[in-house]
């Protein structure tokens, strides 16, 4: 989480472009061991779950999604697919305003 929230501020600052957040979503670098919480899994699994993006056969992330609203109103909703081993299987993009 504290890696992710650096990343977030750097990946606001631009805005118009949604890969630096799409990057940071799909982040699949774990968390040291001495930054796992003890929630009662197994250690294989506290390191698996603590990335932002989850590759597993049975488990993990199946879709990404930004949403963007400028001041005026307009929004953009952005969604990618992830297969099992987080391969993208395809993207939906919609624009509208609010209102």
């Amino acid at each position: 989480m504290q890696i992710a929230k650096t990343r977030l501020e750097t990946a606001l600052s631009g805005l118009n472009d949604t890969a630096p957040l799409l990057d940071l979503l799909r982040d699949d670098r774990p968390a040291s061991d001495a930054q796992l919480p003890k929630t009662g899994v197994s250690l294989q699994w506290e390191r698996l779950l603590s990335s932002a993006f989850v590759r597993a056969p049975d488990y993990g992330t199946r879709c990404s999604t930004i949403i963007r609203i400028e001041r005026e109103g307009r929004a953009y909703f952005d969604e990618w697919s992830w297969d099992s081993v987080g391969a993208d299987i395809g993207r939906s993009s919609l624009q509208f305003e609010l209102g």
